[in-house]
């Protein structure tokens, strides 16, 4: 059983009710559990940048580092009966709760998560180890971009259970009965979630809560260990193949007959291929140049982009004195057709076609910690003629893509294709059905994560041999540390947390060389000028008379910056276009227009706007969020502040 001191109970409380609502969370569970416990509040948003408190679930081991066990409670939950989690302490399974899968929500989130139904939980109530579930975590908080969802973080939670092929372990719905308070009073809910109990006046609030903790006093659960849960890994047993598999199988076969022959003619020499651009990862290949001509490493670089707004003639003049070539593929495409190039197809579709006989790809937010060359002269790469690098998880045997695939199940990790070391005329064929895959993304990529094990299946499919070192991912806050051979640190890939050129960069204990990847980004701001489409800022030359008085009253002070059902803070706007105090990364950039007579305050994330907001005759701007939940915000000037004129 774990110990006190490395078991925490945790919960998140940001705003005025909500922390009201945490406190006495917080109390029930330590008097029902015995339990330590915390709250993450409006600091924790403030250090990590969460865009929602939701988000911060993602972060509990960054949080508190000395916990190897934490029980998350939600703060609108109250624990009515005595029963200890430490009984579950060190579990492989994930320990959680069903949602309700009759619900058309719930459903249709679980539809994202590609997971029945029955198998979504909710994320109100769960514990997670350090050692089987942090990479579970990562994995959520990693993907939050990737596609919008009713559910903030719960889907993004399911989807990476999944994913990973981590179990669940199901506890009965007495420990987190939802809307408990809407029915007859049952002894036997061990954990209730009120109903909309931060919509009750604020007076009302803890009179409530403890009328429920009077009443279930006394109350003991059984162990929860006996009480009928059910564990079952994520997905089918036998995992339903799509109608659609069939045709992929005749294309699959069909492209493993008929291989290209090897282009000799066309490749030379050893070199290094980096895909990114744009506002978002030119910061990150910025770093990555830098880093590697820092360490000594001469080999040639080619960065690959889609499109000339990726990468801008002032960047490529930026790369020129460190010996990069820009690629655009879009370009190559005409020479080189490919069905589908739009992210992360366009990694190995770059491996295919860059100059190089041999190649490393890295992904541009990877951190090199040495000179990378040595990797060509390594004996497992000489005797392989390719090096892969392993992620967290493993392809579980339920996973629909062994049968799509026809590959048989192995039990081994995936592939974490942040590094791919490949000499192609000895890999050229499974570089091709790699790129394959990728080509048709918009099948496969439903049945593995990106591109990443597309480099496996191609390998296994072909039965060709691969190296990959022993030594597993060393995880830091938001970066996973990769080895060679001997075990030593070499790669540092940031991929949780990109870098920033506007903006404060996250401080990450045990990350070697941040002191010179700072210093290379504040050389990269005397040189920013470009802003993505989409993005503006406020400035004040290209500005109506109206439009300048409007936005010399938003400068004058702070703004209380409120998320409508969420949480609130204050917002500061320079008159140079920059978000001051409250910023985070969703509000970076301001600008501000007039339509006829009405006035708007844009705010944009660093690549795209974040939300609009008009002013309205009492005084307040109020739109709402342009992306994600899209919920209404508002912007509550002081006391006096009048209409802009």
């Amino acid at each position: 059983m774990a110990s006190d001191q490395n078991f925490l109970a945790v919960t998140i409380g940001v705003g005025p009710v909500w922390r009201l609502m945490a406190e006495l969370a917080a109390e029930s569970v330590r008097r029902r559990t015995g339990l330590e416990t915390r709250i993450l509040g409006e600091e924790a948003m403030a250090q990590c940048r969460a865009r929602s408190p939701h988000f911060l679930k993602l972060r509990l081991f960054e949080e508190f580092p000395e916990a190897e066990h934490i029980l998350y409670f939600d703060a609108d939950m109250i624990f009515l009966q005595q029963w200890d989690p430490r009984v579950f302490a060190g579990r492989g399974e994930f320990i959680c709760v069903r949602d309700r899968a009759d619900d058309g929500n719930v459903q249709r989130e679980a539809q994202l998560a590609a997971l029945p139904a029955d198998m979504y939980f909710h994320a109100g109530l769960f514990l997670v180890n350090r050692t089987h579930h942090a990479a579970m975590l990562h994995k959520a908080e990693h993907d939050i971009p990737e596609f919008e969802t009713l559910y903030f973080e719960r889907t993004y939670l399911n989807r990476a259970r999944r994913i990973l092929g981590i179990p669940a372990l199901f506890l009965p719905r007495e420990y987190n009965f939802l809307d408990f308070d809407r029915h007859a009073d049952s002894p036997r809910t061990v954990v209730g979630h009120f109903h909309k109990l931060h919509e009750r006046p604020p007076s009302e609030i803890e009179p409530y809560f403890r009328s429920w903790l009077e009443r279930t006093a006394g109350r003991r659960a059984p162990d929860p260990r006996l009480t009928g849960y059910v564990s079952r890994p994520p997905g089918d047993a036998h995992p339903p193949v799509p109608p659609e598999a069939a045709r992929y199988r005749a294309l699959l076969e069909a492209a493993l007959e008929r291989p290209a022959p090897f282009p000799a003619e066309r490749f030379a020499g050893r070199g290094i291929v980096i895909c990114g651009g744009g506002a978002k990862y030119f910061p990150c290949v910025w770093v990555c140049v830098k880093m590697l001509r820092h360490l000594g490493c001469a080999l040639p670089i080619e960065l690959w982009h889609l499109g000339p707004h990726e990468v801008t003639p002032a960047m490529r003049a930026l790369l020129v004195p460190f010996g990069v070539r820009c690629v655009d593929g879009l370009e190559i495409r005409q020479r080189h057709p490919v069905r589908t190039l739009h992210g992360w197809e366009l990694k190995c579709y770059a491996l295919l076609h860059s100059a190089f006989a041999e190649a490393l790809l890295l992904d541009a937010d990877n951190v090199p910690i040495t000179d990378p060359t040595f990797l060509f002269d390594e004996p497992e790469y000489l005797r392989t003629g390719a090096v892969f690098w392993p992620d967290f998880g493993r392809l579980g045997p339920e996973r629909s893509i062994w049968p799509i695939t026809g590959i048989p199940y192995r039990d081994e990790p995936e592939f974490e294709s942040g590094q791919v070391l490949v000499d192609k005329a000895r890999s050229w064929r499974a570089l091709q059905l790699a790129m394959h895959f990728n080509e048709h993304s918009d099948f496969y990529y439903r049945h593995v994560h990106g591109d990443k094990e597309t480099f496996h299946l191609a390998w296994r499919k072909l039965g060709q041999d691969y190296a990959m070192p022993a030594r597993p991912i060393h995880a830091l806050e938001a970066t996973m540390c990769q080895h060679d051979f001997t075990g030593r640190r070499i790669f540092q890939h940031r991929n949780f947390d990109k870098w920033r050129v506007i903006g404060e960069n996250r401080r990450i204990h045990g990350f070697q060389y941040e002191a010179q990847c700072l210093a290379f980004l504040d050389e990269l701001r005397g040189h920013w000028q470009d802003l993505p489409r989409g993005v503006r800022r406020w400035q004040a030359g290209q500005k109506t008379p109206a439009e300048r008085a409007a936005a010399e009253l938003l400068c004058a002070r702070p703004w209380q910056y409120r998320r409508v059902g969420h949480d609130e803070r204050p917002l500061q706007f320079h008159p140079s276009g920059l978000i001051g105090e409250g910023a985070n990364d969703r509000e970076r950039f301001w600008d501000l227009r007039a339509v006829g007579e009405r006035i708007f305050v844009e705010i944009f994330a660093h690549h795209e706007k974040t939300l609009a907001a008009e002013w309205t005759p009492e005084g307040v701007w109020r739109g709402r969020w342009v992306v994600y939940e899209k919920m209404p915000v508002e912007l509550l000037p002081h006391a006096g502040l009048s209409h802009p004129q």
